[in-house]
């Protein structure tokens, strides 16, 4: 029997392998940066998180000792507050809250705000 040598296919040949082609490695940022374009699917809860990890650089002092944001579904944000006065002004001021969001951003990802 005669052992075949392993040859490239047509298909493979054609593929397009960008990162090889360039002889270096990429950075991670730029991996990512391609495979969030190819998978859109993956946008809309990493926007999501974004939202929750910048709560406290948004919010400020003293607020952000006393409140943490939990998650953002459909434009609707939960924070937890320690107690009822923070729940009452961090009710209070919900509006300025969403504007300061949307603007940190540069679009609308708050509409509301739920404070537990």
């Amino acid at each position: 029997m005669k052992k075949k040598e392993f040859k490239y296919t047509k298909d493979i040949q054609k593929r397009k392998f960008k990162y090889v082609r360039a002889k270096k490695i990429p950075s991670l940022e730029d991996v990512l940066k391609d495979f969030l374009e190819d998978n859109k699917e993956f946008k809309v809860p990493l926007k999501n998180y974004e939202v929750v990890n910048a709560w406290d650089e948004i919010i400020g002092e003293p607020f952000n000792k006393f409140s943490k944001a939990l998650k953002l579904t459909n434009y609707v944000l939960y924070v937890k507050a320690k107690n009822s006065v923070y729940k009452a002004e961090i009710h209070f001021l919900e509006k300025d809250i969403i504007k300061r969001i949307n603007y940190y951003f540069k679009g609308v990802r708050v509409k509301k705000i739920v404070v537990l």
